[in-house]
């Protein structure tokens, strides 16, 4: 290894963390999250739908925050342009809507500096989401029952093996059909790609209010995007497990049980009707 690819690689943050944002309040909110300065720590953020109107002050007068202007629609697009112009050892996925220690954030680096062999690490976040983790650190394949991910728990160590990761634009807000679990699908193509990946019980971050996978259901995309990934995860017995998610959504009041069957069932139909869908899956 040539003295200038390692002086390139010495200049790297540790951490970087990826804030994907839109909109002009979006950024005004990523102004409120109140960054803390840490050593060997690095904020890049992406601003969909920006206007064209100036960052502000706050950010960019910082030299540990960059502001990336993105033309691009939707969260999924959102986060591969932070994945594919950011640099750092360490990756780790954010929204504008989240609360960070200094701590916590020194705590994800001693993770990855700790487990040498992790390609892949999920975390813990705190807030109004009553969310059920693992009481232990485990290897996340298989998926343990009933484990549950947001973007926002995800980190990465940056290299050749993790490389092609991407999030899938099928998948995700303001995707055309799928509009969430762009989080879950990510997590599958890691698995895929042979990645290792591990869950460790640490809290990251706080997250105020509540995510998608928590708050009543009002976009029938979301419901869609749920069958679709039961049959990524499950094919053989996919139309099998629709009615239990059906009934359990039904149970903690986010959707009905008849709303919840017809659209996850479409998703899957959606699914195995579209080829290029189910390409950029099974690469």
């Amino acid at each position: 290894m040539g003295d200038e690819t390692m002086e390139l690689m010495d200049a790297r943050p540790r951490l970087s963390v990826l804030i994907a944002t839109c909109r002009p309040d979006g950024i005004e909110r990523v102004v409120t999250m109140d960054l803390p300065v840490v050593d060997g720590v690095h904020y890049w953020v992406s601003w969909q739908m920006h206007e064209n109107l100036p960052v502000p002050e706050m950010l960019a007068s910082r030299e540990d925050v960059t502001v990336l202007r993105a033309d691009s629609i939707g969260s999924s697009n959102n986060r591969n342009n932070l994945l594919e112009q950011a640099s750092g050892e360490i990756f780790l996925i954010a929204d504008d809507d989240l609360r960070y220690t200094s701590d916590q954030l020194s705590s994800i680096i001693r993770i990855f500096d700790e487990n040498p062999d992790v390609d892949y690490a999920s975390f813990m976040y705190t807030g109004a989401d009553a969310k059920s983790y693992p009481s232990e650190s485990c290897s996340l394949h298989p998926i343990p029952k009933n484990f549950s991910q947001s973007c926002v728990e995800i980190a990465l160590r940056c290299n050749e093996r993790t490389a092609k990761l991407r999030f899938n634009t099928f998948f995700g807000i303001a995707a055309p059909v799928l509009r969430a679990a762009e989080d879950e699908m990510f997590l599958l193509q890691a698995l895929r790609l042979g990645l290792n990946c591990r869950f460790f019980p640490v809290v990251i971050t706080h997250h105020e209010g509540l995510t998608t996978g928590n708050r009543k259901i009002t976009d029938n995309g979301v419901l869609k995007a749920s069958g679709a990934v039961i049959a990524v995860q499950y094919p053989f017995t996919a139309f099998l497990r629709i009615p239990l998610k059906a009934y359990r959504l039904h149970k903690s009041g986010q959707s009905s049980f008849l709303r919840s069957l017809r659209y996850m069932t479409y998703g899957v139909w959606y699914l195995l009707r579209h080829r290029e869908v189910r390409e950029k899956i099974y690469f």
